[in-house]
């Protein structure tokens, strides 16, 4: 069970495939354990120490994954967020340009008519306000 800490690390640190290929390293050296040091284990002592190594690995490297891939998923959310304000930001800005040039252009349209019908007929300048 001291193979526990270090499956348990490599799972975290690099993710599924690495927690099972540590689990399967621990398992191996759980086998020369018991070849050199001529240890008897019952079935019950194998699957016990087996299956909770590889599942250490198994499921501490899927949750590191999992973490990982919800992190890139949240950096890429907050940077579409971002980009939508940003375009937001730039749509308002151009739909104010866009208001003030038309502000602009019928008041020189006006200021152009009045200025027309003053010439036409100094005395009749009443409608403008220019």
């Amino acid at each position: 069970m001291l193979y526990a800490f270090p499956v348990g690390l490599i799972a975290i640190a690099f993710g599924l495939r690495a927690g099972v290929g540590a689990g399967l390293v621990a398992v191996a050296l759980i086998v020369v354990w018991v070849v050199v040091d001529d240890v008897s284990l019952s079935l019950a002592g194998w699957v016990s120490r087996v299956v909770s190594i590889l599942l250490l690995g198994l499921l501490l490297g899927d949750a590191s994954d999992r973490l990982r891939r919800s992190d890139a998923e949240n950096r890429r959310l907050e940077a579409a967020a971002l980009l939508y304000r940003e375009a937001i930001e730039i749509n308002d800005s151009v739909v104010q340009g866009m208001a003030a040039a038309q502000w602009r252009w019928r008041r020189a349209v006006r200021t152009s008519a009045c200025e027309l019908s003053s010439i036409r007929s100094p005395r009749r300048r009443t409608w403008c306000r220019a």
